[in-house]
């Protein structure tokens, strides 16, 4: 998510495959979509609830990935996730106002309840460390019944993913380099995952959290996690990619709607960026393309939402879907225009 993600370090800007050898995130979606339900049926629907509990997993990675990326050291990755914070405080405006209009196209509620359904399309549209942190924050809400219950659960979610870090990093500090301290990364990423399973809460977030944990203690542990990370990456990448994609349904309805996500998208970013360029001077987009790169991370995040709260998941990932096919091919179509001209 070059672009999407202006804080990262060049290794964690390999988020989606995107940097050296891109993984054609649109042709992953789309295969998987070929060979799901709904397609050659060779992903059944038995198949990908088989997929389902490595999803927390390959979630949280991408959490770590996020998190770690962030050096909170620099001055200029302050200055950048600044930035790329008041830009996607503006996209979640731009499409949350955009989708409450759009959503009755439905024609009826769908569950988990229409408020919920227009942040989560929100959320999703921005691929920056805030929509993950509050769209985590939404999930709790949505569990409890109170806000001072949701804010209980959440500081609870909080305190066992510090937990975990903690543990985690005190072990890897005291293990010799090798197989062993990749074993061990891979066992915080299932207990991560699994912790938020549990609680019905975003694995991504907790992922998150704990990256900005250990980027935040640093010491040579922080290397050997990222690497680790960064070796699980394209795996659980594509698993994300071809699970959306498999569980993505096409209706005239729901196109029309994820086109209009996709426009809406693309305005809030531009919004979002021009803002961002106002307020934080200092600040410039890494990447002439970088307002149309697919939203990956916006992705992810919608797929576990819907698997926390057993909302409509073939109408939300099918919508979310739509938004980053159609943004990577407008990417690619504005590089080979470029390319000609």
């Amino acid at each position: 998510m070059e672009g999407q993600a202006a804080p990262l370090r060049p290794g964690a800007r390999l988020i989606a495959g995107f940097g050296p050898g891109p993984m054609p995130v649109a042709l992953v979606i789309l295969l998987g979509s070929a060979l799901g339900p709904y397609g050659l049926g060779l992903l059944s629907n038995g198949v990908l609830a088989s997929l389902d509990p490595a999803l927390p997993v390959a979630l949280a990675a991408l959490g770590v990935l996020v998190g770690t990326g962030i050096n909170f050291r620099s001055e200029r990755d302050w200055r950048a996730l600044m930035a790329t914070s008041l830009r996607a405080a503006v996209t979640m405006i731009v499409v949350a106002a955009g989708a409450a209009v759009v959503l009755p196209a439905w024609g009826g509620t769908l569950e988990p309840g229409g408020w919920f359904n227009t942040a989560l399309l929100a959320f999703s549209a921005a691929d920056d460390p805030l929509p993950v942190l509050l769209g985590g924050a939404a999930l709790a809400v949505l569990r409890e019944s109170s806000p001072a219950a949701a804010g209980m659960l959440l500081l609870q979610a909080t305190g066992i993913t510090l937990v975990i870090a903690t543990a985690g990093w005190l072990l890897l500090a005291r293990t010799e380099p090798g197989t062993h301290k990749r074993i061990y990364v891979i066992a915080m990423l299932l207990l991560l995952g699994g912790a938020s399973e549990y609680l019905s809460l975003s694995a991504l977030m907790a992922g998150l959290v704990a990256g900005l944990f250990w980027e935040a203690v640093g010491g040579s542990t922080i290397a050997a996690i990222r690497q680790d990370v960064l070796y699980l990456q394209r795996p659980l990448v594509l698993l994300i990619l071809v699970v959306s994609g498999a569980r993505m349904v096409l209706t005239p309805v729901v196109l029309a709607v994820g086109l209009s996500y996709l426009a809406l998208r693309l305005v809030g970013t531009i919004a979002g960026s021009a803002v961002a360029r106002r307020l934080v001077p200092s600040w410039t987009v890494p990447d002439g393309h970088a307002l149309l790169a697919p939203g990956v991370v916006g992705l992810a995040f919608a797929l576990g939402a819907v698997r926390a709260t057993a909302s409509d998941a073939a109408t939300i990932i099918s919508i979310v879907v739509i938004g980053v096919v159609g943004s990577q091919f407008l990417q690619s179509a504005a590089r080979v225009t470029e390319a000609v001209e």
